[in-house]
């Protein structure tokens, strides 16, 4: 198949990683997205160097992912893909729609228009479940973005037929995109207790293994129950009302602690106790507190709060993140 795209990746990651290597397993030409010599940042990824194009003579278009540059070559068609920055075909997009609203979903799903011109699909270990008429209920399926596809669950649809993406591509996309959704259930076509284990598969290295990793989650398990015992703990209610140290109905109120950062493997504790943290970050001479891995309706009413104490908040409530300066 002819290499007619350009892939320009941003900032090194987990879901990145993976992005670069189906990428890689489909045959597409990738280049980094760089700064002053050097792969980009998170933060310098959308002011990245000029990309040069010429040595590429028959590139169609350019595909950047979580990344741009300035500089737009006026004969090729430019996409964006992300889904941590307002205005990025993911951004915002609820747990239900981990897959869809993900850079690397987003990715699986250009990558399917592709193939299918060619009466292919992509060499990544997809089934084929069928003429979407016999796929999933079409009234569960999500637009991804990318015209011409669709997302139910862990399937893709691309011009009329169902695709079962593979576990370890649905694992990547919801573990980037809502951590704390995945191990609450929330999003479809990944199970919590396999989602845990593969975690713990991919915090593996030469110098850890299983058995520690595990003990690590546990002892910041144990520090954030520890916590809760301290009553570093309140519960903040879907019906708006004021914060309080006690749960309402099941279902109506959601945990939220507040602790130090420094405890080791305190965000991967915290998504498998089904707590939200507040916590507080440096940045130079910046200091804020941050919410992080709550619910909707708990950021809205952690910001409305803040807000009325005259505080700047920042949020984004659909990705459960907000804060405020301390």
């Amino acid at each position: 198949m002819a290499i007619l795209t350009l892939w320009v990746l941003g900032a090194p990651d987990a879901e990145m990683t993976m992005i670069e290597a189906v990428l890689q397993r489909c045959g597409q030409k990738v280049v980094y997205a760089m700064k002053d010599g050097h792969r980009v940042t998170a933060a310098e990824a959308y002011k990245a160097q000029r990309i040069e194009v010429d040595e590429y003579r028959d590139l169609l278009c350019m595909v950047f992912v979580e990344c741009s540059t300035d500089f737009d070559p006026p004969s090729l068609g430019k996409h964006l893909f992300d889904h941590h920055r307002p205005q990025t075909p993911g951004f915002g997009k609820p747990a239900a729609e981990a897959l869809a609203a993900s850079s690397l979903g987003q990715t699986l799903c250009w990558l399917s228009l592709l193939f299918s011109d060619h009466g292919e699909r992509p060499p990544l270990g997809w089934s084929d479940l069928g003429p979407a008429t016999e796929g999933p209920n079409p009234q569960r399926a999500t637009t991804s973005g990318v015209i011409g596809t669709a997302v139910s669950g862990g399937e893709l649809c691309c011009r009329g037929r169902w695709l079962r993406v593979p576990d370890e591509l649905r694992y990547v996309a919801a573990a980037d995109h809502c951590l704390w959704a995945a191990y609450r259930g929330d999003v479809p076509g990944v199970q919590p207790e396999a989602f845990g284990q593969w975690r713990v598969n991919q915090m593996v290295s030469a110098e850890k293994s299983a058995a520690v990793v595990m003990q690590e989650i546990e002892q910041a398990r144990t520090y954030l129950r520890n916590q809760v015992q301290a009553g570093q703990l309140c519960y903040y209610h879907a019906d708006g009302s004021p914060p309080s140290r006690s749960p309402r109905a099941k279902g109506q109120s959601e945990a939220v602690i507040a602790c130090e950062r420094g405890a080791q493997r305190i965000q991967e504790a915290a998504a498998r106790e089904g707590l939200a943290l507040l916590y507080p970050i440096e940045k130079g001479s910046s200091r804020r507190w941050v919410l992080y891995g709550a619910r909707p309706a708990t950021v809205r009413c952690w910001m409305d709060r803040q807000q009325k104490s005259g505080k700047k908040v920042v949020g984004f409530p659909e990705l459960g993140y907000a804060s405020v300066p301390m």
